[in-house]
């Protein structure tokens, strides 16, 4: 009976991976709240010599040093909100039984995961999208997490090679099937 739950649950876990990956693809490439900049308001305080201050919201943020041409909606200048290893996602991962819905601290976030390569697709599949793996727990292939890269982004995982140490960004969805996940991923080291 176990046995036939676990299959029933591959089955429904890898038809879920294909929506999610379908419907993600079908998104615009808008920036999520997680990336949007900043902004603060200008203090109204004003004393009876003085005009009244601008209270309109000013853009705080200073303009970093582009490292590459933006091309996907996370890139390797923005600043993460989560560094976590892949070997201590996975192990949360399985600690909670093995979600589907991911922490919501992971949700909408920019994560930089660094770990060891455990395999590479450079090319999309069918409805998977050209991804990484980065080894997670043991030596078995379902024990990683899965960093998805945009089309725009694909060529980069030609720049790596299996059992390489790296570190990638991507941003947290909002579902986890099979594996913890990450999507739109960007290398920032190793690459």
């Amino acid at each position: 009976m176990k046995e036939t739950r676990n299959k029933n649950s591959i089955v429904l876990g890898l038809a879920l991976m294909a929506i999610t990956t379908f419907s993600w693809s079908c998104q615009s490439s808008t920036k999520p709240a997680a990336v949007e900049e900043k902004k603060t308001e200008v203090s109204t305080t004003t004393s009876a010599n003085t005009p009244p201050v601008n209270t309109a919201p000013v853009n705080t943020s200073s303009p970093e040093p582009k490292k590459e041409e933006k091309k996907g909606i996370v890139s390797a200048s923005d600043k993460a909100d989560i560094t976590i290893t892949a070997e201590a996602l996975y192990k949360e991962f399985v600690a909670k039984d093995k979600p589907i819905e991911p922490p919501a601290k992971y949700v909408n976030k920019i994560i930089a995961i660094s770990g060891r390569v455990a395999d590479l697709m450079p090319e999309k599949s069918g409805v998977l999208a050209p991804r990484v793996t980065l080894k997670g727990g043991s030596s078995s292939i379902i024990d990683v997490v899965t960093c998805e890269f945009d089309e725009e982004n694909k060529s980069e995982i030609t720049k790596l090679k299996k059992d390489q140490t790296v570190k990638l960004q991507g941003l947290g969805p909002d579902t986890w099937l099979m594996t913890p996940s990450l999507q739109h991923c960007v290398i920032l080291e190793g690459g």
